[in-house]
């Protein structure tokens, strides 16, 4: 059985030969995330650096996933709650942008969902979710590594590791709409913000960033009236190549092009990210506003910008 190796984030990647041998070609330099899955084994991941020249050699050995298998009960219907758990699980993982009307999750029958309580919910699967989203033109395959929901907090977290693949389409027409909502979606997003930090240029891109102490609209209008953040106080160069540090202590406000508002706080001290803003910690930031309407449903490989 093939398994399939990618570059997370990414549409580059690989399945094994019968031998068990994979290849990537025209990876670009710099830090990324190296997952390798199979059905019926626990995935593994390694963070590797492709440099300018030279091929980058990784050998996996995956270990079985063990089944707990208790009596089982067969009925002839989907149970309501289960129903009502996808429902919600959609609503904030797919995201409450516009896209996600158009996003399917095709195997959704893998999930499992938990209710610690009456107001909390946590999904798992031992299975990567396929998702077809026909508003950017994305066939998404990707692992789920958490999601737990505390509606009575109107607090949420997910976290996955996603492989891209472009939909294929003979319309230019078609074409021009996936661009366009590629745009859209990437547009003001915390992708775009942290690219705009990385190349110093926050002011060029549209944005404004304020300190603030809570999140929330009237916060924004009286932090509107102090001086705008420089760059340098909030991410500086990390010790290796392609690195950088993100370091500021409370809220931050950001305004983009003076209509979409969101709030960022980091859950680290300091939160780690590569050239590209992708994090190296799981669940890094805190947003609200504009950036919590944002799912899977308006998710863009990492290297849409470049490309």
């Amino acid at each position: 059985m093939a398994a399939n190796v990618y570059i997370s984030n990414t549409t580059w990647g690989s399945a094994t030969d019968e031998d068990g041998y994979y290849q990537i070609k025209s990876v670009p330099p710099g830090i990324h995330e190296l997952v390798v899955t199979i059905v019926g084994y626990h995935y593994k991941s390694k963070m590797i650096l492709v440099e300018q020249e030279g091929d980058v050699r990784q050998n996996f050995s995956l270990r079985p996933l063990i089944y707990e298998t208790e009596s089982t009960e067969v009925i002839g219907e989907i149970p309501q709650d289960w129903l009502d758990n996808l429902e919600l699980f959609k609503q904030y993982f797919l995201g409450r942008t516009e896209f996600a009307a158009d996003c399917v999750i095709k195997n959704a029958e893998v999930l499992e969902f938990k209710n610690p309580s009456s107001q909390k919910l946590e999904a798992y699967t031992n299975v990567p979710l396929e998702i077809e989203n026909y508003a950017l033109g994305f066939n998404i395959r990707t692992i789920l590594i958490d999601f737990s929901l505390d509606r009575f907090l109107n607090r949420w977290e997910w976290a996955v590791k996603p492989r891209f693949n472009e939909m294929e389409t003979d319309s230019p027409e078609q074409q021009k709409i996936w661009n366009q909502n590629r745009l859209e979606a990437y547009l003001g997003s915390r992708d775009h913000f942290l690219m705009s930090m990385i190349n110093q240029d926050l002011e060029e891109e549209g944005f404004t960033v304020y300190e603030a102490q809570f999140p929330g609209k009237r916060s924004a209008l009286r932090e509107a009236r102090h001086a705008v953040l420089p760059t340098e106080e909030l991410i500086k160069a990390g010790s290796k190549a392609g690195e950088f540090i993100l370091h500021f202590k409370t809220y931050l406000c950001v305004v983009h092009n003076f209509d979409k508002i969101s709030w960022i706080r980091l859950n680290f001290p300091e939160v780690n990210i590569d050239s590209l803003g992708i994090t190296q910690q799981i669940n890094a930031f805190e947003v609200y506003g504009y950036w919590a309407e944002y799912g899977m449903a308006s998710a863009l490989p990492k290297f849409y910008t470049v490309r």
